[in-house]
């Protein structure tokens, strides 16, 4: 069996060749490219000048003149996965919202030319998704993923400047003033909701869950913690999340735990200190230990439906499926782990007040500096180790 390939397969620099006819040439995306006579120094510079101009556009070619949507939105998707794509993490959510905006703008008018897309074209394609019955705020996110696309495609001169302002006129869609769907809030999660689900958790995703509670934390916050990221030197102990959602901000993160956070934690603390404290591989063996079944040690494994593999630690979209597949199993209502961080942050400003639960939570605020984030962390741990 071939080995699986893990990474991408090099792109290799197109050479600089001779013609017959003594002119340099290079041949990039089938498109031959004369740059004078070879062995000259204006035909080298023109090559370096050109092979800086493919890398920077992420090895694609661009088109010189009629550019479709379709041509513009590939090296636009290259940048994204690149933009998206934090260190040492999974890309973020937000990669999937553009796509799924970009492709229903493929879907309409990726034939179209570029030059052609205007405010109009923006609107019917804003109908289409007002007519899916989605709620005004996505709505109004995928339409502003579309004008991104075209500011950034203007920024790298492949379109005209006037076509991306002429978008930006286009307003968002307003409460009460749309047709579409309004949004629906987001509500925190009754505390006997989440009793009643706890029989029906795994001892790992019955931790994660009291953790979210205790910490406030996002469930991507905590899903690849390992004891070694945990600073535990102090009365309450300290993470210093380097990826989480407003890193790209330059915004500084701290979860705090507190006596009660410190006991969940414990029984996880005692494995290999790179190790990941929630690992779905426990609560297989927890599952499968608890089903009604139950399997020889001789019998061969039944073949692989799919080619889903449990991995170390839970993604966001893993862990959500397991809280919702707990939730069917107890015969409750469906809820999504955020909703948990909601009730946390609920119980936080109730007894505290408004600033100590953003400084819990770990609200982004456009004004935050060094010193602000040294008062902030030192109210988040005054919560923690009243509650926490």
């Amino acid at each position: 069996m071939a080995k699986k390939r893990t990474t991408p397969p090099k792109i290799r620099t197109p050479k600089l060749g001779r013609h017959a006819s003594g002119q340099a040439r290079v041949v990039i995306d089938g498109k031959h490219f004369y740059l004078g006579e070879y062995g000259s120094q204006e035909a080298q510079l023109n090559y370096e000048r050109l092979i800086l101009e493919w890398r920077a556009n992420g090895c694609i070619l661009l088109p010189e003149d009629n550019l479709t949507v379709d041509e513009l939105l590939v090296p636009f998707v290259t940048y994204l996965n690149e933009y998206y794509q934090s260190e040492g993490s999974t890309p973020s959510p937000e990669l999937d919202t553009c796509k799924r905006a970009l492709g229903e703008l493929s879907d309409l008018y990726g034939d179209s030319l570029a030059a052609d897309f205007g405010p109009r074209k923006l609107k019917t394609l804003r109908q289409v998704w007002i007519e899916r019955r989605l709620c005004y705020t996505t709505v109004n996110r995928y339409t502003n993923k579309v004008k991104w696309a075209f500011r950034w495609a203007t920024s790298e001169e492949m379109i005209p400047s006037h076509i991306s302002h002429a978008l930006q006129t286009v307003e968002n869609l307003k409460a009460g003033r749309t047709s579409a769907k309004p949004s629906r809030k987001v509500a925190p999660v009754s505390i006997d909701h989440l009793e009643a689900l706890r029989p029906h958790l795994s001892p790992t995703l019955r931790a994660l869950v009291d953790i979210q509670l205790l910490t406030g934390a996002r469930p991507g916050e905590l899903l690849r913690l390992r004891p070694c990221d945990i600073d535990r030197s102090g009365e309450v102990w300290v993470v210093h999340a380097t990826v989480h959602k407003n890193a790209h901000r330059g915004h500084r993160r701290d979860i705090v735990f507190g006596p009660k956070a410190q006991g969940v934690l414990r029984p996880f603390l005692v494995r290999p200190s790179d190790s990941y404290l929630f690992s779905p591989r426990e609560s297989e063996a927890w599952r499968h230990q608890k089903a009604e079944g139950h399997r020889r040690d001789d019998q061969a494994p039944n073949p692989k439906k799919t080619d889903r593999e449990v991995r170390d630690y839970y993604s966001t979209a893993s862990y959500r499926r397991a809280i919702e597949y707990a939730c069917a199993r107890a015969g409750l209502p469906k809820i999504a782990p955020n909703r948990i961080r909601h009730t946390a942050g609920t119980i936080v400003r109730r007894e505290f007040g408004l600033e100590h639960a953003q400084c819990f939570l770990g609200h982004a605020r456009a004004d935050v500096t060094e010193i602000y984030a040294e008062r902030d962390l030192r109210k988040a741990i005054e919560v923690a180790r009243h509650i926490g």
